[in-house]
């Protein structure tokens, strides 16, 4: 290959990167973030039934059996059978450990129950109810918002606005103006972040645990990277 074709070929092999570093030294690159914690409107209570029977048949009989009864209680909160979510119900030998030796304890039932608390102040007095049932463990408590798509889209929005902000500060310090937005990127996707109920009481002065209830709060995350054009 003759040298004038070898720097031929350099050349339009250097001259994309030449370009599109030209490119990017006219724009700016900024990442805007938005963050807003609100009350969340709603909660799913997560818990575990299990029964340990001589039998199959009779831990299986006591699990529905107590299904029953717990879907009833729950009537009590307005809870409707479309708001208490049941797995399939899993069967099996139960063992225990004895003297280096495993022990067969009998069979057991066992299902997962999801409970949806529509009124978030009743979540307390649910967790109650479902804690007077000994074979049944009640686990964490999921916190969200009806509304969370309409909430991630304004935390979308914000944290552009936010980028704005920030690259007109940057491009201002050095005596330029910025641009039109030349490429939007999303950084993740909007997060729904749950946190920890917490308990309150109706009254400071009240030691009536029916007037304790539970608050629980989300927060609604947004990130984007915006690419702006400096004038």
């Amino acid at each position: 290959m003759k040298i004038s074709q070898v720097l031929l070929i350099l050349v339009l092999l250097t001259l994309p990167a030449a370009v599109l570093a030209e490119e990017r030294g006219r724009a700016i690159s900024v990442k805007g973030s938005s963050e807003n914690t609100v009350k969340a409107d709603y909660a799913k209570i997560h818990s575990q039934l299990k029964v340990v029977s001589i039998s199959i048949e009779e831990s299986y009989s006591q699990v529905t059996s107590k299904l029953i009864t717990l879907s009833n209680d729950l009537q009590e909160f307005g809870i409707t059978k479309d708001e208490l979510v049941v797995s399939v119900i899993s069967q099996g030998p139960e063992y225990q450990w004895r003297n280096n030796s495993r022990e067969l304890l009998g069979y057991y039932s066992a299902c997962s129950l999801v409970v949806k608390v529509k009124t978030i102040e009743d979540a307390y007095k649910i967790h109650k109810t479902l804690s007077k049932e000994s074979a049944l463990a009640v686990g964490h408590t999921e916190y969200g918002r009806t509304d969370a798509s309409q909430l991630e889209n304004l935390a979308l929005q914000e944290a552009l606005k936010a980028a704005r902000t920030k690259a007109e500060m940057m491009v201002e310090a050095l005596g330029a103006k910025l641009g039109q937005p030349v490429l939007i990127r999303e950084a993740g996707t909007p997060t729904l972040i749950n946190h920890p109920g917490t308990l309150r009481m109706a009254e400071a002065s009240s030691t009536d645990p029916s007037s304790v209830t539970t608050v629980g709060n989300v927060t609604i995350r947004g990130d984007v990277i915006v690419d702006f054009e400096i004038q």
